[in-house]
């Protein structure tokens, strides 16, 4: 009889106090998730602002290549770096008569490299820059409203069947335009959907937009050491025509300088000693 007032405490507080457990641990489980949230955030935002703090590292590594084939691997190399994309393909290329094309591609197939890289879609993505502008997102490629809305364009189509076939369902193009030229294309896939943070996309455009300047530089110092290394023969070849009156020595100092320069010329040199005098003439090759 006495212990009944006891017994009826308990049997009124004890569920009031496994209540209060689960909320709290409840509340500490919110909490440590949150938690494990803003720490996950903030390693994220650390990293995106070390990646932004060595762009200029990245654009002095570009400035210092060699050639538009490092160039485009360093690229290759960084993307990978600060995206994780293991679905990458970017085309540089140059115009002109010493125009040179050079594909660098990571993830994807060997048949769909193959097919990316030859006509119509080669020139297609490298001058997408004057198309889209320097920036393309398809969030979802088996969106049947991203076959609407690119109907008219028969080589997108394409485009987008090449990637499908190699199992993408995100896409992304940054085009390589700088001052009304295209040098190229850097293009990211995943193969899950993916949403890329506005920051990303920023990021992306900086490293594309580095990866065009350091093509055009490199473009304008080919063709200054070529303009320069023409002013050098002109001036071999004024002075040595100078130095000789013999038509065929000079035909063969002409040959011999603009091999360099045309190749293998085949021309006519003529002149005549007086006005009415008859012409003398001499071929190369």
């Amino acid at each position: 009889m006495g212990s009944y007032p006891f017994d009826l405490f308990q049997g009124a507080v004890l569920p009031w106090l496994l209540a209060a457990i689960i909320l709290l641990l409840i509340l500490l489980i919110l909490f440590l998730v949150h938690f494990r949230r803003q720490c996950v955030q903030r390693e994220k935002n650390n990293a995106d602002l070390r990646w932004f703090s060595e762009l200029h590292l990245f654009g002095k590594a570009l400035a210092e290549s060699p050639d538009p084939k490092q160039m485009a691997d360093k690229t290759m190399q960084r993307t990978t770096e600060m995206f994780g994309s293991a679905d990458s393909y970017i085309l540089v290329q140059t115009t002109g008569s010493d125009a040179i094309s050079h594909v660098c591609a990571q993830g994807l197939s060997a048949r769909t490299v193959e097919r990316l890289s030859s006509e119509p879609l080669h020139s297609y993505l490298a001058t997408c820059g004057e198309r889209w502008g320097n920036l393309l997102v398809l969030p979802d490629l088996s969106r049947p409203s991203v076959e609407v809305a690119w109907q008219r364009d028969a080589i997108f189509q394409k485009l987008r069947e090449v990637c499908v076939r190699e199992g993408l369902r995100t896409l992304l193009l940054v085009g390589l335009e700088v001052r009304d030229s295209s040098y190229g294309v850097l293009m990211m896939g995943s193969r899950k959907l993916r949403i890329f943070r506005p920051i990303e996309l920023r990021l992306l455009l900086a490293v594309g937009n580095q990866l065009g300047v350091a093509m055009e530089n490199w473009s304008l110092h080919r063709a200054a050491e070529r303009h320069s290394q023409e002013l050098r023969m002109l001036h071999r070849v004024s002075e040595s025509l100078r130095a000789t009156f013999d038509l065929e020595s000079q035909v063969e100092i002409l040959r011999r300088e603009l091999k360099g320069v045309l190749g293998t010329p085949t021309f006519h040199l003529s002149f005549q000693d007086s006005r009415d005098g008859p012409p003398k003439t001499g071929k190369s090759g």
